[in-house]
């Protein structure tokens, strides 16, 4: 049913507070020009290393159980027996979410194991376990695509979600992020006329950016 697939996609933002804390603060903007904190945290001291993961061990293990849970809402809830103008923009929520925690994987830690796959039995499972990193240029060209593709078109004006996410019932995230995600993507792979797309959209919904 339809709650039952906005149930299970609820699931998909669970994470976010466990990743977007003080610690996250520390590890991206404590250490600047303008603000020094001489914290004990080897975050603010920006040793974050295999031995002393800090914040990036729990980067590392929320991005990926998100991750697991948004591949797991675009398979199943593309399956259901729903109408597509009911369960597609479900299932590109899913997809924005995910380019989201893949965002901050490569932010953070540059080429990561990259996954689009439903893990549905142990040999998936394991074969996941043995994955080399892919490079982050990569990830987010494939990204880039899937969202133009996959997601933004299921975000209209027909059924209200095409607009920002404080006006979106539920401020749900979609369109805006998605957007922001691919004019994201695409500048640091340099691929600038391919970031003007998305931020034209980005203007026309927010207004000139002055």
């Amino acid at each position: 049913t339809k709650a039952q697939c906005r149930s299970i996609l609820n699931t998909c933002y669970l994470r976010l507070n466990s990743i977007f804390n003080y610690r996250m603060f520390f590890l991206t903007e404590v250490q600047s020009d303008l603000w020094w904190n001489n914290s004990t945290d080897y975050d603010a001291m920006l040793g974050v290393t295999p031995s002393s993961p800090g914040h990036g061990e729990t980067i590392w293990i929320n991005c990926y159980s998100a991750i697991m849970y948004c591949n797991e809402c675009v398979e199943c809830i593309a399956a259901s027996p729903l109408d597509d103008e009911v369960k597609m923009p479900m299932v590109a929520e899913a997809r924005v979410l995910r380019a989201f925690y893949y965002h901050i994987l490569t932010q953070v830690f540059n080429g990561v194991p990259f996954y689009l796959d439903r893990v549905d039995s142990k040999e998936k499972m394991e074969e996941i376990r043995r994955m080399q990193r892919t490079e982050a240029s990569e990830i987010r060209r494939l990204l880039y695509n899937d969202l133009k593709d996959n997601a933004i078109p299921y975000f209209t004006a027909e059924n209200g979600l095409m607009k920002r996410p404080s006006e979106v019932k539920e401020n749900r995230i979609g369109y805006a992020l998605g957007l922001y995600l691919m004019a994201n993507f695409a500048m640091w792979n340099k691929e600038y006329e391919a970031a003007l797309e998305p931020l034209k959209q980005l203007e026309s919904l927010y207004g000139e950016l002055t």
